[in-house]
């Protein structure tokens, strides 16, 4: 070996070990994406994961549009709450296997019949995200000028409601599929707002034990999202990329388009 090959070899061995260092280097780091979404988040006790998210303590990409949840994890016994048709709503219990979730109105979260309580919304669902589980009750809320109560009906105030100062009205809960007690207490309230409230069952006819308890327990939700499991059963953590607006399954190399078995990169994959 010549002296200008001896001259030129330690800055070969010194290039090519900076070569593979950069090379390990990008092999080992991990994605962000896939980072952020595997860190653990609980509201209430709950496993909070795709599609449903929480800004400001979960990256919005770790979820889908339309699940954002907020958490007063802060307050004793807080709760999951989910906005929906203008209003609050306790999340109880997410069911990831089966995509459902048991929520009911903040609104009747308080057993005190002498409490004044927001306006109640009809529940409606302008988007794709939710859907009723069939096979629940519905109980029937009136609005009434409680001047106009009878004593007789008082068992089924579940709280009252105040348009303005001037006025108070009672707000009764009963059973929908109760013709006749409906018939009973609409002749009694005059001008009057109705509002129908799904309940998962309905124990007993009454208040503390019955119509107001359902309220409190709440109904089932059918959530309407991108299949997780494919993603999750390789190992990755399902998310959203807001770029291409698809659901994205982000794996410790790089986002995929499904799993992490996907051979090739993400939006143009095979099998």
């Amino acid at each position: 070996m010549n002296h200008q090959n001896l001259f030129f070899f330690p800055q070969f061995i010194n290039l090519y070990v900076l070569i593979v260092f950069l090379l390990s280097e990008t092999s080992f780091a991990v994605d962000s994406h896939y980072q952020n979404c595997s860190v653990p988040r609980t509201c209430g006790g709950q496993n909070i994961s795709f599609p449903f998210y929480i800004p400001g303590l979960q990256e919005d990409y770790c979820g889908s549009p339309g699940f954002q949840l907020s958490c007063n994890d802060n307050e004793e016994g807080g709760y999951p709450t989910l906005q929906l048709a203008g209003n609050e709503y306790l999340v109880h219990n997410i069911n990831y296997q089966n995509q459902t979730l048991v929520v009911s109105n903040a609104a009747f979260s308080n057993s005190n019949a002498d409490v004044c309580i927001p306006l109640v919304h009809n529940l409606t669902f302008p988007t794709i995200q939710y859907a009723l589980v069939p096979n629940q009750k519905e109980i029937v809320l009136l609005y009434c000028n409680s001047s106009l109560v009878d004593e007789s009906f008082l068992e089924y105030k579940i709280g009252c409601f105040e348009p303005s100062s001037r006025t108070t009205t009672s707000i009764l809960a009963l059973p929908r599929d109760d013709d006749q007690l409906f018939d009973d207490v609409s002749d009694k309230c005059g001008r009057k707002v109705v509002v129908v409230a799904p309940v998962e069952s309905v124990s007993n006819v009454g208040n503390e034990l019955g119509v107001a308890d359902a309220l409190r327990r709440g109904f089932m939700l059918k959530w309407l999202a991108s299949d997780c499991s494919r993603c999750r059963d390789s190992g990755g953590k399902c998310g959203f990329d807001f770029k291409t607006y698809l659901f994205s399954c982000f794996c410790p190399d790089r986002p995929h388009a499904v799993s992490c078995k996907d051979y090739c990169c993400h939006g143009n994959y095979y099998h």
